[in-house]
């Protein structure tokens, strides 16, 4: 399993490739149910990015996608990820999105800020943009 990264209410969950071809598939990883209404079209667009860039022999480390789980009932609701490793400067790209029946209740701002607080440890990440289309 790839890098954890948790907050109040949610534990955010790196996909490994099998995980993202799965989900490519329609199919969740073991033990981690969706959400009606996940994935998004968003969602798949970044998986396939993802899984693209591995098949090129990219390696993104931690800076891939990560499914927000739910502590309160083990569902992902949403995902959030970069859309790659620092750039020469050392920023890195952010972007999410969230089921419809987990919106407006807070969980894109805490996956978010979790995720920020993350990246901006890292020794080589000193900004952190977002995409929010």
């Amino acid at each position: 399993m790839g890098n954890q990264i948790r907050s109040e209410r949610l534990c955010l969950l790196q996909l490994d490739t099998e995980e993202a071809r799965a989900l490519l598939q329609g199919s969740p990883a073991p033990g981690r149910p969706w959400l009606a209404g996940y994935p998004m079209q968003g969602t798949l667009i970044a998986v396939e990015a993802f899984v693209r860039a591995i098949d090129n022999g990219a390696d993104p480390g931690a800076y891939g996608v990560y499914q927000l789980v739910r502590s309160g009932d083990g569902l992902v609701i949403g995902d959030i990820g970069f859309h790659g490793r620092p750039n020469v400067a050392g920023s890195v790209t952010v972007g999410y999105g969230l089921a419809p029946g987990a919106r407006g209740q807070g969980y894109a701002t805490e996956a978010l800020r979790a995720v920020v607080a993350w990246a901006l440890a890292q020794p080589e990440v000193p900004a952190v943009e977002a995409d929010t289309t």
